[in-house]
């Protein structure tokens, strides 16, 4: 009911901290997503800044070991992910945090098709433009299979080696001919 103190004690407001409802920004659903994965998974900055605040741990993986960061990442929620990037003194952690396959955020950037996203994350990534997944293929090898030719252009102003092969020996330009079907 409307107006009841129970109805209005359940709804939050900027003022409410994550325990001050009896829940825990570390407390964890089925898929293994805390509450920051599901604010950074929906885009909810506001929502994801108050669980920041409160400790919530932005570095954990769900239970297929993405990270808020990788889901923010894969819906193209930039601000949210400029959000996480900024909230972390070492950025560069976060962003070459793997998913159990081996893909970092640059990889599901790539994937997902976000250049406005792969772009921030570039800016924060240091090294780790060359990561490899469990495949041995980097995020450029990804956007070559891929035709993403801005994509491409970005990964190799950043640093991205043209010289690295997968684990199947198969250099760049193997993954270039898939992606144009030649």
């Amino acid at each position: 009911m409307i107006g009841s103190p129970t109805a209005s004690m359940m709804i939050p407001t900027p003022r409410m901290t994550p325990e001050s409802n009896g829940s825990s920004p570390r407390s964890f659903d089925s898929h293994g997503h805390t509450a920051l994965h599901r604010a950074a998974l929906y885009g909810h900055e506001s929502v994801l800044a108050v669980l920041l605040q409160a400790g919530a741990d932005h570095t954990l993986p769900d239970s297929t070991g993405l990270t808020p960061l990788h889901l923010a990442t894969k819906q193209g929620h930039i601000s949210v992910v400029n959000l996480l990037l900024t909230s972390d003194p070492q950025p560069w952690n976060i962003v070459s945090q793997v998913t159990h396959t081996g893909e970092s955020a640059l990889h599901l950037a790539v994937q997902a098709k976000q250049p406005a996203v792969l772009r921030v994350l570039l800016e924060h990534s240091g090294r780790v433009v060359n990561a490899q997944d469990w495949l041995g293929r980097t995020a450029l090898h990804m956007a070559c299979e891929s035709n993403q030719q801005e994509l491409v252009e970005m990964l190799v102003q950043a640093g991205a080696q043209l010289d690295i092969r997968d684990f199947e020996g198969q250099p760049l330009l193997h993954s270039a001919c898939m992606g144009a079907r030649l």
